[in-house]
């Protein structure tokens, strides 16, 4: 018996006529666990399919519809979500071929995220059910779960205020793209029959004379509505897509319209009303009964929903889907009208200039990346929220301190002095006592709050805060477990699986040598050119050995890169979609009229760079990168034949001390950039990841009994040290310098034993792959303890001590210096020159290397972003401050350990001409407690007042925090400090380290002074002032905050006579600079070898 030809099943028949009596079926054939199955090709007469599909959707089965019987075409491959229970039975995939070398696990899952929808107001989530097949990611949040729910629930009471907290907390952290509420509010129903009312047009909160349960049930019901309206904010703020569907002639919209009325700003109002209003009955989507609909939501994306029954068919009465249900709700939504909401939304998350969330997760990304370099955005989120909760009025405890969010017209809220608990209070409100009408009534639950933490709670939680800018949380998972293999192995055995694993790749270049012709065969001229001497069938299946997750790659390689179109988005990044501003096709249009404008320019490139530009491009001719020269429009034109081509300038960039040459073709004045639409967002790995990366194995290294290596997740892998690492090897390091790479620079660390034979093995495989890199003269450099890495020099003598050096590369500052110089005497400057020293300044500056030369940076930048006006006193004054830090300038050192940040809280108060200051230091590593508190210098304060006018309390919390880092400069040599300041002004002047206020300027510039000498890192933190624990000491209340949170009283801290001058002055004074530098570097100098 042969495989049916029509069924792929044993017939005793060929073909078969298989069509059996299956209208008896009761239970699916394969239901015993026993039994395994597999899917074979689907051939079976789509008759018999007809006839089945009762009885397999009545077992929950998915089965094909009647338009996909009917189609030739294939089917797109659906996602079918798993919970861990039935994820653990699945088979595990075995690889299928070997992973050389390489013991470890292969490279993690892909960073793409899908978008994201979060369900709220749920019984069984119907919409997230209908998006996830559909490959969105869904959160559906309800306050119950339920047998017949269609998907797992988060289980989350948003009327509860904390539990609201965490699903807006959630949006944080993944951004949702889609917030879908439902609005089936049992409170909110017109009243039928017999029934009582629970609201009416009079009494939109609720009616009077309400039974204890009607009553409880109304109140639940208006805090839901409030909750609605913070979810419909956030998604105001993060231009999300919204829908919401409820009852056309529920009072549950009018509630909700009330409620949104009360918050600020007016354009939130405006946003709510603009909403599209729709109307349908869910019969015309295939339910068996009729129920009018009224659905809210973004214009732009759900139209064409509104669909009135037509009369064409009859209609059940509506039956409770689930025995705990007595009411509509979205359990009773056809699945058709779930599946048309999640086709519309998909489709408008394809098209970025309508959908805004995706900028709001890049900004987010971005903020993310630079804080982890100690660059810190004024934008990021605050490490710790704002308000504990937010809540109505009514529920505030009588001793909070609170802040009034939104309040109704009217209403007379905002006393502290709330006794009644909430219940009470809407009850006694509804039922009136002739002192309030209905519009009070109104205000009392609607007007909502924020509480603030105490001061004791913010400490606590500001305690346990490490700080943003520890780099070391970027390192991979795959480079630690890499770290392990090479510690507890050795770096002899280590050397001997390269060399087998270089040994079998040149037996693979030698059997992939016919693959390799027959690819370039395939293959443009133009590519072939390109990519001569590249083994791209080796490197194509050295990416599929390792399984690396984006082999788009290859194709790439194979087939060239598309300067125009849309990019094909990669699993290997996080997104950030940037679309087409304009068509291929326009560009063609447009590409002979441009290149005409564009030969019309007049050239401003010096003959020097002119004659450095042809060479460069020469060489690029003669490596097969370029093709030309060409004399005219014409021959182009012949030659590609077509006349729509577009032109592209080059110009030449001199980069670094050494005036490196880059060659940039300008796609931007062609307009090809236009023409390209790309989704991918790149986090490089600059300096601050390489030391992070670095000081990562260094204190792996100091614990001899046992490796461990703490994993990303919390796991831990130990291992005994290899014999070898016992003598503890010096870690040696060596930068590639890769020729043609958009990134030259690859830095390898290696231990000495193996290091050596590392160099050889990287320069074979390189030399099989076809890459070109270094091979001799300066650009080639052996394996040392001191390597140059982007631009600053590692070293790595150290390391085994637990002690990382970092400084910038050699020449880098003598620059600097020269160019500094030529400013400060008062010399000419042109813009192109600031322009270079401002990015030479951006260069040395960071987390290792200190923020104290951005000051001066930030004066250059406002030097280059308005008409050009040449040497300026203000930039001669920039200068002379950058000088005075290079100066001080020397190696940093970096420590192995990463200890927790110094708290500190500092708080100014200025009231009737007299400013004071207060501080409160927590440090957990020296166990210190600390209170300061004093009054700012008379006269410093009239200088002030001069200076800037009446109000000067910006200057006073500046500088609070100048005399607290002055006072503590013998604790904090190399450490962080989260500095907590509730001045918002104050706090983005030291953010960017500038001002436009030249008294508060020059208080910044002596912190910046201050951060530099010692070496210290500030990360600065917005604190409430009814949350600030300084609040105290700076109102003179010290003892109060001695006792309160178990402080030592250190008093004030004397301002010196330097300092005074150094503040007093007009204009900056570097030889007052200096003094200060100098005496706290030396200070800080001789704490840390009394302590040691």
């Amino acid at each position: 018996m042969s495989p049916c030809r029509q069924c792929n099943f044993m017939c005793p028949r060929d073909p078969c006529n298989f069509a059996p009596d299956i209208t008896n079926i009761r239970r699916p054939p394969f239901k015993d666990a026993g039994w395994s199955s597999c899917s074979l090709p689907c051939k079976l007469l789509r008759r018999p399919l007809q006839m089945i599909r009762p009885a397999f959707a009545d077992w929950g089965s998915l089965l094909p519809s009647a338009e996909q019987l009917n189609s030739t075409t294939v089917c797109p491959s659906v996602s079918v979500p798993l919970d861990e229970s039935q994820r653990v039975l699945l088979p595990l995939a075995t690889p299928s071929v070997s992973e050389g070398c390489n013991s470890l696990d292969t490279q993690g899952p892909s960073q793409a995220k899908p978008p994201v929808v979060a369900e709220c107001l749920t019984s069984s989530g119907p919409i997230s059910a209908a998006a996830m097949l559909l490959g969105w990611d869904a959160a559906p949040v309800g306050p119950r779960r339920l047998a017949a729910a269609k998907t797992p629930l988060i289980n989350l009471d948003v009327s509860n205020s904390a539990q609201l907290q965490a699903l807006l907390n959630f949006d944080r952290t993944a951004i949702v793209d889609w917030w879908h509420v439902h609005l089936f509010l049992k409170s909110c129903s017109r009243a039928r029959g017999s029934a009582p009312a629970c609201r009416d047009a009079d009494n939109l909160f609720g009616c009077q004379s309400l039974s204890d349960s009607a009553a409880a049930q109304v109140l639940h019901d208006n805090q839901l509505c409030q909750a609605v309206t913070s979810i419909l904010f956030r998604a105001y703020e993060s231009k999300a897509l919204v829908s919401l569907v409820g009852p056309a002639r529920s009072w549950c919209w009018s509630v909700l319209a009330k409620c949104v009325k009360t918050r600020v700003p007016s354009a939130f109002v405006d946003w709510y009303f603009n909403l599209a209003d729709q109307e349908l009955d869910t019969c015309m989507y295939g339910s068996p009964f009729v129920t009018s609909l009224l659905v809210k939501a973004s214009a732009h994306a759900f139209h064409g929903l509104s669909l009135s029954c037509d009369k064409s068919h009859s209609h059940r009465a509506w039956t409770p889907p689930h025995s705990t249900v007595n009411h509509f709700c979205d359990m009773s939504l056809p699945s058709q009208l779930c599946q048309a909401f999640c086709a519309k939304a998909t489709q408008a998350c394809l098209t970025p200039k309508a959908h805004k969330p995706a900028e709001l997760r890049c900004r987010r990304l971005r903020a993310q990346v630079r804080s982890a370099a100690a660059n810190q955005p004024h934008y990021l989120p605050s490490l710790i929220p704002e308000f504990k909760l937010k809540l109505p009025l009514a529920q505030v405890p009588a001793t909070a301190d609170f802040k009034l969010l939104s309040r109704t017209p009217g209403s007379d809220t905002g006393e502290l002095d709330e006794p009644e608990s909430a219940t009470k209070r809407f009850k006694a409100a509804a039922k009136g006592d002739g002192s309030r009408g209905s519009s009070d009534r109104d205000a009392v639950a609607l007007d909502m709050a924020g509480v603030y933490h105490t001061m004791e709670e913010h400490l606590e939680l500001a305690c346990a805060l490490s700080c943003p800018a520890d780099t070391s949380e970027r390192v991979p998972d795959q480079l630690r477990k890499n770290i392990f293999a090479v510690l507890t192995e050795g770096p002899v055995s280590i050397s001997k699986k390269r060399m087998l694993a270089l040994q079998s790749l040149n037996d693979q270049l030698a059997q992939l040598e016919s693959t390799e012709k027959e690819l370039r065969q395939k293959m443009h001229p133009d590519v072939d050119s390109v990519t001569k001497g590249k083994a791209l069938s080796l490197f194509r299946q050295l990416l599929e050995e390792t399984k690396f997750p984006d082999l788009s790659v290859l194709d790439l390689l194979e087939g060239g890169v598309p300067l125009v179109g849309q990019e094909v988005e990669s699993p290997l990044f996080s997104k950030r979609p940037k679309p087409k501003e304009i068509e291929p096709e326009q560009l063609s249009a447009q590409a002979a009229l441009r290149r005409q404008a564009l030969q019309r320019m007049k050239g401003l490139t010096s003959e020097q760079d002119y004659a450095a530009m042809k060479a460069e491009t020469a060489e690029e001719v003669a490596a097969g990168f370029l093709t030309g020269p060409y004399r005219s429009e014409r021959e182009v034109s012949d030659l590609l034949q077509t006349d729509d081509w577009s032109l592209s300038p080059r110009f030449l960039l001199r980069q670094g001390e050494d005036s490196k040459i880059r060659i940039i073709d300008d796609f931007k004045m062609s307009a090809v950039n236009r023409a390209f639409g790309s989704s991918s967002f790149l986090e490089l790995q600059d300096t601050d990841y390489a030391v992070g990366l670095l000081r990562f194995p260094s204190r792996v290294l100091q614990d001899r009994s046992k490796v461990r290596v703490p994993l990303s997740d919390g796991t831990t892998l130990e291992g005994d040290w290899s014999r070898e690492m016992l003598s503890c090897p010096a870690l040696l390091g060596k930068t590639l310098d890769l020729s043609k790479a958009y990134r030259q620079d690859y830095t390898i660390y290696e231990f000495k034993p193996a290091a050596s034979l590392l160099d050889k093995v990287l320069m074979r495989l390189l030399d099989l792959l076809g890459w070109t890199y270094a091979k001799a003269g300066r650009k080639f450099v052996a394996f040392d303890a001191k390597v140059v890495s982007l631009g600053v020099s590692l070293g790595l003598g150290e390391l085994w001590s637990g002690v990382l050096t970092v400084e910038n590369k050699p020449g880098r500052l003598e620059k600097i210096s020269h160019m500094l110089r030529a400013i400060a005497s008062g010399k000419d400057v042109s813009r192109s020159e600031v322009a270079s020293l401002h990015g030479l300044l951006n260069f040395a500056g960071g987390l290792i290397l200190g923020f104290e030369l951005k000051p001066t940076a930030r004066m250059l930048s406002r030097a280059l972003s308005g008409p050009f006006l040449g040497n300026t006193p203000e930039l001669k004054q920039a200068c002379a401050s950058a000088l005075d830090v290079i100066a001080q300038c020397r190696p940093k050192r970096c420590p192995a350990s990463i200890s927790p940040p110094i708290i500190l809280y500092t708080d100014g108060a200025y009231e009737k001409g007299i400013g004071t200051w207060g501080a409160v230091l927590i440090d957990e590593l020296s166990g210190a407690r600390w209170a300061f508190g004093g009054t700012v210098d008379s006269s410093l304060v009239a200088h002030w007042k001069r200076e800037a006018g009446e109000q000067v309390i910006c200057q006073v919390e500046a500088f609070a925090l100048a005399i607290v880092l002055y006072g503590i400069r013998g604790s904090v040599k190399g450490r962080s400090i989260l500095a907590f300041i509730d001045n918002d002004p104050c706090r983005y002047g030291f953010i960017k380290r500038y001002s436009p206020s030249t008294s508060l300027l020059r208080v910044i510039s002596l912190v910046a002074l201050l951060e530099g000498s010692l070496e210290a890192l500030l990360w600065f933190e917005r604190v409430p002032s009814k949350s600030n624990p300084a609040d105290l000491p700076s109102r003179a209340e010290i003892a109060e905050a001695c006792a309160r949170f178990k402080l030592e009283n250190k008093g004030d801290i004397a301002l010196t006579s330097t300092m005074k001058d150094f503040l007093w002055a007009r204009d900056y004074e570097p030889v007052l600079a200096r003094a200060i530098l100098e005496s706290a570097r030396l200070e800080a100098d001789w704490t840390e070898e009394v302590l040691q």
